[in-house]
């Protein structure tokens, strides 16, 4: 019965664990959703329904976890498994919980002696000038805390839960230890329950702690709203404040500007009417003057037109002369150039008959070396004839010599000087075949001299004849551009004589306006004497004073 009710045991311990897991299991999915971050970027609602809901699942998270190990308790656990949960799962936690704590807090002590302080004292430095940049910058760190305050929470979040998932994890492990080792549990039942009354003492602390601080935080985020929202309606006010200011600046600004504008104008109006007097005054001094600097540019333009007629003469003298050394060169460059065409035709009919007596030459060496193949060919047949008599006689005197040795060995051999004269004219022939053969080489290298030098003649009278051609060419394009500057220069004499065509025409009108003007000068003088006053004083100035003076000046002019 005992062994029955111990495998009845062993059979229902896993189906209750199960259903603790899984107990177990579901909480966790509850606590990874209360664990995201429910505040946007812009708004921070107050910290108060969040944590306490956040709190309540937590607990009801702890206390499963105490129940599971009360469970895993009453079994016995292995002495490794046990060592290993008190010494690693405890510091761990512990060591998790005081990090997070501390971040935590000098976090929120960073946010807010940024906020308050800093603000606070630019606020004061600045005052209302530059209000709006500040509520720029004060947004800007608004976020940059919203962010920081985010990541700190989730950050602590996240460390919770692992801590609690690693829990479960080593409860895990003991319990797969206690099934193993079932026999050790009144061993080590003592000490396990010593261990996990310390773990919950811990815990308990370390929730106590975790609801300060998250009270700390509720209040400090409440101290902030309040103080955000104070900011807001200063800085409310001070754009209120500079938007009248603007619009105040804008209407004194209007009416400056139409202030100025009416001066512009009145000042336009008295410019205007200076500059009408000053052109009133400029054209009656310069009708004064008109009479008398026509007088003077009349006279200068027959001096002028004096001058130029000269110069015309002088230029068409120096081109008439230019025209002349031109056609001399000219002539001297059409006798150069027949001469270079007589050189090019004599050096190319030169050149001819040389390339006539080089192939003449050439013809014959290729017959000479015709020749010479020939005679070598019919000496190379007559040696080939001979070698093969001698290799027949030399069967004949072997067969002679195996009968002689058979018959008599003291008998002399008769063919023995019909193979020594055999040799002999072999010899000869072959003397004769290697001279012959030193002979076509000796040819062959004195065609190959006489090709050599028939090239270098060649390329002598080439390039004499391209040098000739170049002088040629060159004498050409000399010719050319004589050609052309004589066009040029008769070009230019043309147009020489078509301005002294003009400037006789001008000359003759200009003479016929003086010779008008002084006849109205003559009729005005007539006019204007019969009114002249019987006191008149002849050593005053006359109207005909700047006509003597002009006329003086300019046969001063021409005498210089």
């Amino acid at each position: 019965e005992g062994i029955d009710e111990g495998e009845t045991s062993t059979d229902l311990l896993p189906k209750k664990i199960k259903g603790l897991l899984r107990a177990v299991h579901h909480e966790g999915i509850q606590v990874l959703s209360l664990t995201e971050f429910p505040y946007g970027d812009k708004e921070m609602p107050p910290l108060r329904q969040g944590p306490e809901s956040w709190l309540e699942e937590r607990k009801a998270f702890l206390n499963t976890v105490s129940s599971l190990k009360d469970l895993i308790a009453k079994m016995q656990l292995h002495r490794e498994a046990e060592i290993y949960a008190s010494t690693e799962s405890p510091e761990g936690v512990s060591d998790w919980r005081g990090e997070l704590l501390h971040a935590i807090q000098q976090l929120f002590v960073r946010e807010q002696s940024v906020l308050l302080a800093a603000f606070r004292t630019e606020l004061a430095e600045l005052g209302t000038r530059d209000a709006v940049t500040l509520m720029s910058q004060l947004e800007h760190r608004l976020q940059e805390q919203a962010t920081n305050q985010k990541a700190a929470i989730d950050w602590l979040q996240n460390a919770d839960r692992r801590s609690l998932l690693m829990e479960v994890q080593v409860l895990h492990a003991q319990m797969n230890s206690k099934k193993s080792n079932p026999k050790r549990e009144q061993e080590v039942d003592s000490k396990s329950q010593e261990m996990l009354e310390y773990n919950m003492q811990q815990k308990q602390s370390q929730i106590l702690e975790m609801q300060g601080e998250l009270r700390n935080v509720k209040d400090r985020a409440a101290e902030l709203q309040e103080q955000l929202n104070s900011e807001r309606m200063m800085g409310a006010e001070l754009k209120n404040e500079l938007a009248q200011a603007k619009l105040e600046l804008e209407t004194t600004l209007k009416a400056q500007h139409k202030h100025f504008k009416d001066l512009e104008a009145i000042r336009t109006e008295v410019k205007e009417k200076a500059a009408e007097l000053d052109i009133l005054k400029d054209t009656m001094a310069s009708e004064q003057k008109k009479s008398r600097d026509l007088q003077w540019a009349l006279e200068k333009e027959k001096a002028k037109m004096e001058r130029s007629e000269e110069r015309g003469r002088e230029e068409l003298e120096d081109l008439k002369f230019s025209l002349e050394d031109e056609k001399q060169k000219n002539l001297q460059l059409t006798e150069l150039l027949e001469q270079e065409k007589q050189l090019s035709s004599n050096l190319q009919q030169k050149i001819e008959s040389q390339e006539a007596l080089s192939a003449a030459q050439l013809s014959h060496e290729q017959g000479r070396n015709s020749e010479l193949q020939v005679l070598l060919e019919s000496e190379k047949v007559r040696a080939l004839e001979i070698s093969s008599a001698l290799e027949r006689e030399r069967e004949l005197c072997a067969q002679l010599q195996s009968a002689e040795d058979k018959g008599q060995a003291g008998t002399a051999n008769p063919s023995e000087e019909l193979l020594k004269e055999l040799q002999k004219q072999m010899d000869e022939k072959h003397d004769r075949v290697v001279e012959l053969v030193s002979e076509m080489e000796k040819y062959k290298l004195e065609s190959v001299q006489v090709r050599q030098q028939m090239e270098k003649e060649r390329q002598i009278q080439r390039k004499a004849l391209q040098a000739e051609q170049d002088a040629n060419i060159i004498a050409q394009k000399k010719l050319h551009e004589l050609e052309s500057k004589v066009e040029d220069l008769q070009w230019q004499l043309g147009e020489k004589k078509q301005e002294v065509n003009k400037l006789g025409n001008e000359t003759r009108k200009l003479q016929e306006i003086i010779q008008e003007l002084q006849k109205k000068e003559q009729e005005n003088e007539g006019r204007k004497e019969p009114q002249r006053t019987p006191g008149y004083n002849p050593d005053e100035t006359t109207w005909d004073t700047p006509n003597e003076r002009t006329r003086n000046w300019v046969l001063q002019q021409k005498m210089e």
